[in-house]
């Protein structure tokens, strides 16, 4: 069976975070229209028709759960034209649990949604990158986001953790306090776009338990 096509709707620039290593570009309050969302998603399932696959939807952004009336309206309208279509369809969101609630959690689940939750690790290893916008830390509330997913059965769910040169000699710390605080995937994701000194490299290396040459 084919690999379901897979579609991103990046609904808005803005975030209530301001991650140092985010590739996202510059935050403003800009956010994606519901005509151009409905284009995508047509175009979307018009190739999955065409190949004869599914079609996965992700939500992104900026932090998608900032447009929650877009988001909901993006899955009403996808879930309509996918049934004309007959196209099987899912959906899936990247946050960084800042705007995520219990109720949201559950409207998600009911449409099968995959969360990717972006939570750093430890307060330590979060916090070195991933803070508000007034410059204060935000891992109290990521791991307030990853209780209401652990609590929420139904859900399919993800972690992921942002791998740094300003973080990665915490590496091995933040893993295990994720796995004290969470039992699902957990995805590490290495910063590419910054630049690694040999040091900075060789030392990830040594909290990845790998050789270095």
């Amino acid at each position: 069976m084919s690999r379901p096509l897979q579609l991103t709707l990046c609904l808005t620039h803005d975030c209530t975070l301001r991650c140092r290593y985010c590739y996202a570009g510059r935050k403003y309050k800009h956010a994606m229209n519901r005509k151009t969302a409905e284009q995508g998603i047509d175009i979307g399932l018009e190739e999955a028709l065409r190949t004869q696959r599914g079609l996965d939807i992700g939500f992104f952004g900026g932090e998608p759960l900032m447009e929650w009336e877009l988001l909901q309206h993006c899955c009403a309208y996808a879930e309509r034209r996918a049934k004309e279509c007959g196209v099987a369809l899912r959906f899936g969101i990247t946050t960084n649990g800042t705007l995520l609630t219990r109720e949201r959690l559950n409207w998600m689940a009911e449409r099968d949604f995959l969360v990717g939750l972006s939570v750093d690790g430890s307060a330590a290893m979060h916090d070195a990158n991933r803070r508000y916008t007034n410059g204060c830390d935000s891992h109290a509330q990521g791991a307030k986001a990853l209780q209401l997913i652990n609590e929420q059965t139904n859900l399919r769910n993800r972690v992921v953790c942002v791998v740094s040169p300003n973080n990665h000699h915490l590496l091995s710390e933040g893993v295990q306090w994720l796995h004290e605080h969470y039992q699902g995937k957990i995805g590490l994701n290495f910063d590419f776009w910054s630049n690694w000194s040999d040091e900075q490299f060789e030392s990830l290396c040594e909290q990845l338990g790998v050789g270095f040459e």
